[in-house]
């Protein structure tokens, strides 16, 4: 919204133009205003004013939007004057008076139309009461500057008088709103706003909160705490207000009185004519006289009745003084209940702090139990980490030695072909085995025929048996020296290659022996050296085996030679023999044949023998070649069974890799066990710390509910006692009701009979009584303000009392915590379980295998528990839920019950407030009768010439006074007829709004009490299902 130009001058906003220090940057609306003789119309109004944008800033207007940079001059001065009349209609400064002052128990202004007067007035009116109210109530000041004429605001609100009074009335909103509970608000509203305008409003702001001529503080409980100077300055301030106070009351008084003598001297006097006959003087000469007497009697009546007056206005001021004394005691009461619940407040969290310390404590001494559990838990966990640890050792070893298997078994190829090389060796002396024994059975089919030869030779040489018979010593000494010296030589060196090769054969027997001794110790630590010098042994022997084939097959190349050199011999020596026994027959034929036979006899003699003797040597060969066959079968024997070790060897591998794989998994389920153990023990702990969450929350629920139900309690009697104060107001309505009956009928008694003293005196009287009747139920008032403070002292005891309860509940607490120490036994006779179930699980491991099926069965039990876990989770969740949603139901509750309380509260300060505007309204009825009687005694302490003027103006003049002050009147005391029915209205439908929510209020109450007793029963069930799962879960653990 931006600023008008004025037609005068340009003025920037914060421009002073008067010297009064309330009159700031306002003097736009002055410059704008018409001269005299202009008939009031404004050429334009400035609506930028900092009062009128901080207002703004509190309450949007819905209908004023932000206008144009430059408009038109006729557009701005309408606009302008459309927004004057809509601030001075007070529906916007009625918004305002809601923020600052929401209490609902106030009189609330009906909302005006636009051009209505009567309603304008109406709720500038009430505006005005409510902010003074608000100022002398709340903020305990006293309004000193002279009030905003709300009539000339709602008769001429565009004139220069009525643009002062809306300054005067926004300048009473702005001190206001700067001071009230939501101050800090406006505040910020107002550091929003441009620094000029911002240094204009702290200006004002000012002046008006400490200004010494605007208001008044009536706080003088600070004054003790003052300086002596201070003191006195604030003194010396305070009796300069109240001179000037006194000054201004007694020139207004004058200046009414003067309003009053001119109203009598401008009355028409000429209406009753001063001819007439001489009789009608005589008898108004009469009836003077008797007025004068008569008017004597009243005069002293009359004083009688201002002295008694007297007396009763000091004993209402008395009254009011102990009114207000009650007052300032009901709020330094209402302070010390605050401080008393302040103080509940603080003792409840000390009682949750020593309950909470002593869980703490019995935690505290149940973990230091718990202590040497755990120590020996750490010394099991030791020595478990240290045998896996040696586990991790042995696998560590079998990893070396499968890798050593596994270099050996990359070995085991090349080995196989050494065996099969050595089998193919094997095959080839076989072969050459085979064809020496065809050379022996060649050289024995010789061995016959040479035999068949001889047997001829025989045969052929008998007749030569003389000659052998000389010559007995001479045939076989140089033929046998030779084949005896070779065959001698021969058979001594197979006899010593067959020793040679039978040691080899006994050592090789040994070796093998213990080769084959060698692998029944396969858990010993040195099985992959004796694997090792196994293989050693192998080679060796396979390098043993080849040389002892390479000397046997030398040795037969050796034999087969010696074999062939003999046989060569026997070949020559058959031929010598033939040649001999040719030349023999030739020399038989020649001499003597007797000789000749007897040589041949020797000869053959000779031949048997070495016959024998060859036959001895080839069956020593054969025998020779059949230990080396042997030999050479057990070196097969001894290759096989070293192969068969070798087998065994690897066999004992492939058992030891399954061991050793064994052992990796049973190390993988006993580490799978021991995690699936922790996990449990885990889901136990979590279970039980969910279990006691779930016992202290009940407990604190219960507490809570307890504590809410009391509340709740202590809340309805206070209702009730709200209802019966109602009620008190209701009949105190009621008298006011007659009261203000009785003032109509005075009101209409004394338009009826203006000159009838009788009936004022008797209408004084029934004030006076009424008067008496005020002050009868301000002394029960104070009664009822004494048994208040009785009630304080019952609710003091039922304090106590709760006190009391709070320390029983205390006690079960104890309890509880008991249970919970028990609970830690059981907890701990579990973990011992658990501890014997970790030994058990050592003797399990070796059943592992067989109780793969078990376990998967168990698995699927865990599975389905850890499910029902889960579900009962999320059931303890929504019970979570649950409670927190009923928290946020009783927090609501007791705002609800807190906000009746405020609004009966609010009620009481309203009857008090409305008592108090009674009471003012009756002082200024004595006030206008006091001054009709003293115009009436003025009127007849006249001299007798003055008679005719006199009686006219008895008779003239009293005529219109009474009607001209019983008209407004009777229009205010309809007007306050009509407010008062209408807050009559609104107590009954409050009072009625209250007791239907104090139905529902103990019908809800019920129905927290029934979901309590269900969720005390859900809790029972959840704890033993959460027993029956624990049970399970050991049975579990048990098997």
């Amino acid at each position: 919204m931006g600023l008008l130009a004025p037609r005068g001058g340009d003025l920037r906003p914060g421009e002073k133009v008067s010297e009064d220090p309330l009159d700031w940057d306002w003097g736009h609306w002055r410059q704008a205003l018409p001269g005299p003789g202009q008939g009031g119309a404004i050429t334009a109004l400035p609506v930028s004013a900092p009062q009128v944008r901080t207002l703004e800033n509190l309450v949007p207007l819905g209908w004023v939007q932000d206008e144009p940079q430059s408009p038109s001059a006729p557009d701005r001065q309408a606009r302008a004057q459309e927004y004057f009349l809509h601030l001075a209609d007070g529906a916007f400064l009625t918004q305002v008076m809601r923020l600052i002052d929401p209490t609902p128990w106030r009189a609330r202004p009906p909302q005006s139309q636009q051009g209505d007067e009567r309603l304008r007035l109406q709720t500038l009116h009430t505006l005005l009461q409510q902010l003074r109210t608000f100022y002398q109530d709340d903020l305990q000041q006293l309004i000193l500057m002279p009030p905003p004429n709300m009539q000339l605001l709602a008769r001429d609100p565009l004139t220069e008088q009525g643009i002062e009074e809306m300054r005067k009335l926004l300048l009473l909103l702005l001190g206001a709103a700067v001071q009230c509970e939501r101050k800090a608000e406006v505040i910020e509203r107002i550091q929003g706003l441009d620094i000029e305008t911002q240094t204009v409003l702290a200006s004002a702001i000012q002046d008006v909160t400490q200004g010494p001529r605007v208001v008044l503080n009536l706080q003088w409980g600070a004054l003790a705490e003052l300086h002596p100077l201070e003191l006195t300055r604030v003194l010396q301030e305070l009796s300069s207000q109240l001179r000037g106070l006194v000054q201004e009351r007694d020139a207004s008084v004058e200046r009414l009185w003067e309003l009053q003598q001119e109203r009598e001297l401008s009355s028409p006097h000429g209406q009753l004519s001063p001819e007439g006959p001489w009789d009608n003087r005589q008898h108004l000469r009469v009836q003077l006289a008797d007025a004068r007497g008569q008017a004597r009697r009243l005069r002293q009546e009359l004083e009688e009745k201002s002295e008694e007056l007297l007396d009763q206005r000091q004993e209402l001021q008395e009254l009011e003084a102990e009114l207000r004394r009650l007052r300032q005691e009901h709020r330094a009461v209402a302070g010390e209940a605050r401080l008393a619940g302040l103080y509940r407040d603080e003792l409840d969290a000390m009682r949750e702090k020593a309950a909470r310390a002593e869980r703490l404590q019995g935690e505290l001494s149940a973990l230091r139990e718990r202590l040497p559990a755990l120590e020996r838990c750490r010394g099991r966990l030791e020595e478990e980490q240290a045998f896996s640890q040696a586990l991790l050792d042995s696998k560590t070893q079998l990893e070396g030695q499968l890798e050593s298997a596994r270099a050996r078994a990359q070995h085991l190829p090349q080995l196989e072909k050494e065996n099969l090389q050595l089998r193919s060796q094997l095959e080839q002396v076989e072969e050459e085995r085979e064809r020496e024994r065809q050379q022996l059975e060649e050289l024995q089919q010789e061995k016959v025929l040479l035999e068949g030869m001889l047997r001829q030779n025989l045969g052929e040489s008998q007749h030569l048996s003389w000659e052998e018979e000389q010559e007995p010593n001479e045939a076989p000494n140089d033929p046998a020296e030779i084949p005896k010296s070779l065959s001698y030589e021969v058979t001594e060196v197979t006899s010593s290659r067959l020793l040679a090769l039978e040691r080899e054969n006994q050592e090789l027997r040994r070796r093998l022996q213990e080769a084959l001794e060698a692998p029944g110790e396969p858990r010993s630590p040195g099985l992959e050296q004796k694997n090792k010098a196994l293989s050693k042994e192998v080679q060796r022997l396979g390098a043993e085996l080849e040389a002892q084939r390479a000397r046997s097959s030398q040795e037969r190349e050796e034999l087969s030679a010696a074999l062939l050199v003999e046989k060569e011999q026997l070949e020559r020596e058959l031929r010598s023999l033939q040649e001999q026994r040719h030349c023999e027959g030739s020399l038989q034929s020649q001499g003597d044949p007797g000789a000749w036979a007897q040589e041949q006899q020797e000869a053959l003699a000779e031949s048997g023998r070495r016959l024998c003797q060859v036959e001895e040597r080839a069956s020593s060969l054969q025998e020779a070649l059949l230990r080396l066959e042997a030999t050479h079968a057990k070196a097969l024997e001894g290759l096989t069974a070293s192969q068969e070790a070798r087998g065994r060897l690897e066999q004992e591998l492939l058992r030891l890799r399954q061991e050793l794989e064994q052992q990796r998994l049973e190390a993988l389920l006993l580490g799978q066990l021991e995690a699936e153990v922790q996990v449990l023990e885990k889901e136990r702990e979590a279970l039980q710390a969910e279990l006691s969450q779930a016992e202290r929350e009940l407990a604190e629920a219960r507490g809570s509910l307890e504590a809410e139900r009391q509340r709740a309690g202590r809340q309805a009697e206070q209702a009730r006692e709200a209802t019966e104060e109602l009620r008190a107001s209701e009949r105190e309505l009621g008298t006011l009701q007659r009261g203000l009956e009785q003032h109509k009928a005075a009101l209409t008694q004394l338009e009826g009979e203006r000159g009838a003293l009788e009936a004022v005196l008797s209408q004084a009287e029934r004030e006076r009584r009424v008067l008496d009747k005020e002050i009868r139920r301000l002394r029960a008032q104070t009664q009822a303000q004494e048994e208040a403070l009785a009630e304080q002292g019952h609710r003091a005891a039922q304090l106590e009392a709760q006190s009391r309860l709070q320390a029983l509940e205390l006690g079960g607490l104890r309890e509880t915590a008991q249970r919970l120490q028990e609970l830690e036994q059981e907890s701990k006779g579990l973990r011992e379980q658990l501890a014997a179930e970790r030994k058990a699980s050592a003797a399990l491991r070796e059943e592992l295998l067989s109780e793969k099926v078990k376990g998967q069965e168990r698995e699927a039990d865990l599975l389905r528990l850890r499910e029902q876990l889960e579900r009962r989770e999320e059931e303890q969740r929504l019970l979570e839920e649950q409670q927190g949603t009923q928290q946020s139901q009783y927090q609501s509750l007791e705002q609800r019950l807190e906000s009746s309380f405020r609004e009966m509260l609010t009620l009481k300060e309203e009857k008090i407030g409305t008592l108090r505007s009674r009471v003012e309204e009756l002082l200024i009825l004595n006030q206008h009768l006091g001054k009709e009687l003293r115009q009436v005694k003025s009127s007849t302490g006249a001299p007798l010439p003055e008679a005719p003027g006199a009686m006219e103006q008895g008779q003239g003049n009293p005529e219109p006074v009474p009607g001209l002050r019983a008209e407004p009147e009777s229009d205010t005391l309809s007007k306050h007829l009509i407010e008062v029915e209408r807050s009559n209205a609104a107590l009954l439908a409050e009072k009625e709004a209250l007791m239907g929510r104090l139905g529902q209020l103990e019908s809800q109450l019920g129905a927290l009490q029934g979901e309590l007793l269900s969720l005390q029963g859900q809790s029972g069930g959840l704890r033993e299902e959460s027993g029956r799962l624990q049970a399970q879960c050991g049975a579990l653990q048990v098997r």
